[in-house]
């Protein structure tokens, strides 16, 4: 048996928050988690979004049946098959639609965040390594930064900002802190934030940003 590869076109879809005009000056990359979809991420994360911030939600380009095949379609940033492939795939995918946003974007002198949620925070945090998206705050939610990021290509300026919620199955206090002490090893700043709740987008996590970001 002989494995090869071949490149195809493939349509991905993302999501606004707005239409784009030249109030918009703060953009806000949310990145969703496994077994979700832009259009639902996007709306829990609405509280963001103003006339002067505009929320921007790609989504996982694999989908798939989460619970049965009568259920919706879901969707995942990548799975360990044909990993590197996948992980490729995604980043071509949200630079794509990173210098579609920037095209559009009457105002050139903005900042840009990112927010990545559970499996989306390791996607997130590669997309920070993206030269031109010059990210200043990068929110990890119910998730950590990718094992194998590239942490030499990140800006040296980037803030993290772990959030987690105090019953989290898939977060405990003592990992939080952990990761905490890996990213300030690598001389960046991070604050840690946990809220009331589990593994889910939770108003006070939103508050916390909104905070972070009119600061």
């Amino acid at each position: 048996m002989i494995k090869q590869y071949i490149q195809v076109r493939k349509t991905g879809r993302y999501f606004i928050s707005k239409k784009i005009d030249e109030k918009v000056n703060h953009v806000i990359f949310v990145l969703h988690g496994y077994a979700q979809n832009a259009d639902d991420f996007l709306s829990s994360c609405i509280s963001l979004a103003n006339d002067e911030t505009l929320l921007v939600a790609p989504e996982g380009l694999s989908k798939f049946y989460w619970i049965d095949f009568t259920s919706n379609p879901s969707s995942s940033w990548m799975t360990s098959l044909e990993r590197d492939k996948e992980l490729e795939d995604t980043l071509h995918y949200l630079s794509q639609v990173l210098m579609e946003i920037k095209a559009q974007l009457p105002n050139k002198e903005l900042t840009y965040s990112c927010l990545g949620f559970s499996q989306g925070a390791a996607t997130a945090s590669r997309f920070a390594c993206n030269p031109y998206l010059n990210c200043k705050d990068l929110f990890l939610y119910g998730g950590g930064p990718a094992h194998d990021l590239n942490w030499e290509a990140l800006p040296k300026d980037l803030k993290f900002h772990l959030i987690y919620g105090d019953q989290d199955p898939l977060v405990s206090a003592s990992q939080a802190t952990k990761v905490e002490g890996h990213i300030s090893s690598k001389k960046f700043q991070v604050s840690p934030f946990q809220f009331k709740g589990k593994h889910k987008i939770e108003a006070a996590a939103l508050n916390y940003v909104n905070k972070v970001l009119t600061t």
